[in-house]
């Protein structure tokens, strides 16, 4: 059997609003763990390279086709890098 301190629930840090000085979603990345981060960038990252990956394909995606491609691997690869610094 498993320990009772296996499914503790993560701790949360008290937060301020605004005014009080601390910013809510700056207190929230404080609490994000390292594993959550790299976990996010590489599927972030990966994504965005499986995506451009379809460039190579034959025959080559043309046209609005293309720049659909290009456009999501580029928003998937800022998210994976934006999740990874933790802004």
């Amino acid at each position: 059997m498993a320990s009772k301190d296996a499914h503790q629930p993560l701790a949360t840090a008290p937060t301020k609003g605004v005014e009080g000085g601390a910013d809510k979603s700056r207190a929230q990345s404080d609490l994000d763990c390292l594993g959550c981060r790299l976990t996010g960038f590489a599927f972030g990252v990966g994504g965005g390279g499986y995506l451009l990956s379809h460039l190579l394909s034959e025959p080559a995606p043309k046209g609005a086709h293309r720049v659909v491609i290009v456009a999501s691997a580029a928003t998937l690869a800022a998210l994976g890098v934006y999740r990874a610094l933790g802004l």
